[in-house]
């Protein structure tokens, strides 16, 4: 069989666990040290930190990146609810009773903040970093109008499983430069055909603007509970261009958490949402540097 084009991309062995509903978790785990843990968003998968992984584990840390369910290499169950609340049990379950990690530090994109700040607001005396790229970890009215078709029924299936529009359209809206032919197929593989693009549909139909909507109960509780997190270092990096996680949401962190010796804050001018496929080079250092902080506190 031909290798993907891809694959040399992500060389990373893969390890499975199984959730409480007897669903396939696919992650990778490289290295050694304190467990770092990066979540993605819609519609990527742990391909998206292909750059960072052996970075932290070459600087002696444990480089762990999990495909959500319905996401990456994870199963893909066609019932199951994909509900935030329902991606917060699994990776609490992850976390807690299969890696059975007592500290770790997180790095989060897109959905990948609602999960990684539910868990936090959860187990903050578990918690000793956190990164967050453009994401939120509250309700919020603002929605494109392109995710606005991703909920209409009917059409939204049509659009988003049978035309593939949403991975179609992120490819040309969440980037500021075009991606690689290798680094575009990484991206659409696990995403291939009608059945696979199941969780590509269900996170914008998961989107609450309104407080009818089940998720918007979960994302005001750990909007409430984000002050339990005041005294964990953060850094919040921003591609400038996106267009779903504007300056708006970038602003409202830092009214959340004051920029200080806790929050540290960089916007990338030149890089929208695929913040690490636009700026990588600039912020992959930086977030490493911020991480390394939390082995030399360990090793001094």
């Amino acid at each position: 069989m031909e290798t993907p084009t891809w694959s040399h991309l992500y060389p990373f062995e893969s390890h499975f666990s199984t959730t409480m509903d007897g669903h396939r978790l696919h992650y990778v785990d490289e290295g050694n040290g304190h467990p770092v843990v990066m979540l993605h968003g819609n519609p990527t998968w742990s391909f998206m930190y292909r750059n960072l992984i052996p970075v932290i584990a070459a600087q002696g840390q444990r480089a762990l990146a999990v495909d959500l369910i319905g996401c990456g290499l994870s199963e893909k169950p066609q019932t199951w609810p994909y509900h935030l609340e329902d991606h917060l049990r699994v990776f609490e379950h992850w976390i807690d009773n299969i890696l059975q990690l007592n500290e770790l530090s997180i790095v989060m994109h897109d959905w990948g903040g609602g999960v990684g700040m539910g868990y936090a607001v959860r187990h903050p005396e578990k918690i000793r970093r956190l990164v967050l790229m453009n994401t939120a970890a509250f309700p919020s009215h603002d929605c494109p109008k392109r995710l606005i078709l991703c909920r209409i029924p009917l059409l939204s299936s049509l659009l988003v499983r049978g035309m593939n529009a949403l991975i179609r359209t992120a490819e040309r809206k969440a980037i500021a430069k075009p991606l690689q032919p290798a680094v575009q197929e990484g991206f659409r593989y696990p995403y291939r055909n009608w059945h696979d693009r199941i969780a590509v549909l269900k996170f914008p139909q998961d989107i609450p603007l309104t407080p009818l909507h089940p998720t918007w109960r979960t994302l005001s509780t750990i909007r409430d509970k984000l002050p339990r997190l005041d005294a964990v270092p953060k850094l919040f990096c921003w591609g400038e261009q996106d267009f779903c996680f504007t300056m708006r949401f970038f602003e409202r962190f830092k009214a959340i958490f004051p920029p200080g010796p806790n929050a540290c804050y960089h916007s990338f001018p030149q890089a929208a949402h695929y913040l690490l496929e636009d700026a990588g080079d600039a912020v992959i250092p930086l977030l490493c540097q911020f991480l390394r902080q939390q082995t030399e506190a360990l090793n001094s």
